[in-house]
């Protein structure tokens, strides 16, 4: 016998088939916290590197900081964009704006000693945040969930391990200038003065 009791469970079960299969949808389209951590901590390290760049070609005196600057706010601009793009996809709120601890090193950076800038350039926004940045996109295309995080994370490593090479140059160049600036210093201060 169907009687009320009987049409009452059946919309039942049919409801709680709709609302199960749309959690089921909103939870295979939901980021898991360890892939929308890796695009926040992206994000970061994407402004920052910008941010640092744009300083580097206001204070940089050696031309090979000047052109791995500009290299860097171009390509981590268009990164950058890109994982805006993959976030707004993914209903994930990126920060505008680099961390309070970024913005102290960003402030750090543009303070200091024009003799020692391009060497702290080099060695802090060039190589570790390269070698941090590379580990970083490594670890997401090894291990994201999302198939289309994971594609973004591998197909941008390749451009920060070219990068990271650029960096190590240019640290090296930065380091054997610096040296060889000092050595004709001490040459010209132990010459006989006439």
């Amino acid at each position: 016998m169907r009687g009320p009791l009987h049409s009452f469970v059946h919309a039942a079960g049919v409801f709680a088939l709709l609302v199960g299969g749309f959690t089921a949808a909103q939870a295979a389209s939901a980021l898991t916290r360890a892939d929308g951590n890796f695009m926040k901590e992206a994000a970061q390290a994407g402004q920052v590197e910008v941010e640092a760049s744009k300083i580097a070609l206001q204070r940089a005196r050696h031309t090979q900081v000047r052109a791995f600057a500009q290299q860097m706010v171009d390509d981590h601009g268009k990164v950058q964009q890109e994982l805006v793009a993959l976030a707004a996809l993914k209903s994930l709120k990126l920060q505008d704006k680099p961390s309070v601890a970024a913005r102290t090193g960003l402030k750090l950076l543009a303070t200091a000693d024009e003799a020692k800038f391009d060497e702290r350039y080099a060695k802090s926004y060039g190589v570790r945040a390269h070698r941090d940045a590379v580990a970083l996109f490594q670890k997401a295309a090894n291990r994201a969930v999302d198939p289309e995080v994971r594609a973004f994370a591998a197909k941008t490593l390749p451009v920060l391990q070219q990068h990271l090479t650029q960096a190590e140059d240019m640290r090296q160049a930065v380091e054997r200038d610096a040296k060889a600036s000092l050595q004709s210093a001490a040459a010209s201060a132990a010459a006989p003065k006439r």
